[in-house]
């Protein structure tokens, strides 16, 4: 993505209707201010972080326009380059959510809902992979989780991901 930044808009338009596909929660659109931001962005990661980036910012619209304030902080590579060093993923983990945290308490002066923000961030990867290793059985997904078979049900509707 950093050498295709002309490719940015385009894709995250196509992630977004990709979304809208699943989602009950109406027509949402990508501001021009917001594909501006995520053309500018770094890219350190591949098409899967701007997928990560539109399906967030998409959970925080609720069925509105995506502004850029609904992004999430970029990754820094410092951060991954130092954690991936110690090849210890739950440090890296760790170092994440920590500079995502600080990162949400300098742009802006009320922070709220920071913990809701934090699952809507970390579920849905979370919850794919579980699915996926799992051959996208609701209730061997559900033990691996430790969540009752329902609940992983009304999170994966909720974030638009799909399963058996």
């Amino acid at each position: 993505l950093r050498e295709r930044r002309d490719d940015v808009r385009e894709l995250a338009q196509h992630f977004l209707e990709r979304s809208k596909q699943r989602s009950t929660q109406g027509r949402p659109t990508i501001s021009d201010a917001t594909a501006q931001a995520l053309e500018r962005r770094p890219w350190y990661g591949n098409v899967r972080e701007l997928r990560n980036a539109v399906e967030h910012a998409l959970i925080l619209a609720r069925g509105g326009a995506i502004l850029p304030e609904h992004l999430p902080a970029p990754v820094e590579p410092s951060v991954v380059n130092s954690a991936a060093e110690n090849a210890d993923p739950e440090s890296l983990l760790v170092e994440l959510v920590r500079r995502w945290a600080e990162s949400h308490y300098r742009e802006s002066e009320d922070v709220t809902d920071l913990y809701e923000q934090l699952l809507r961030v970390i579920e849905p990867p979370l919850f794919e992979v579980a699915m996926q290793n799992n051959r996208d059985q609701y209730a061997a997904a559900a033990r691996t989780l430790g969540l009752h078979r329902t609940t992983l049900k009304k999170k994966l509707d909720q974030y638009g991901i799909s399963g058996q």
